[in-house]
């Protein structure tokens, strides 16, 4: 936990906003696939310590 929350803090502020759009928007533009972005977010250490993104319509 240490470790992803010191990778985690190294992201400015705008870093962190702009980062999970972008990968939404590349799984959009590489495999068709829309993600939800969660409200809350947490790192996970089921998710290796990042912030799981969930799959609209599609398993």
């Amino acid at each position: 936990m240490q470790t992803a929350r010191a990778w985690w803090g190294r992201l400015s502020s705008k870093q962190q906003t702009e980062l999970l759009p972008a990968v939404a928007e590349y799984a959009w533009r590489t495999s068709s696939l829309r993600v939800e972005i969660p409200e809350e977010l947490k790192i996970w250490p089921q998710y290796a310590y990042g912030v799981p993104l969930f799959a609209r319509d599609r398993r």
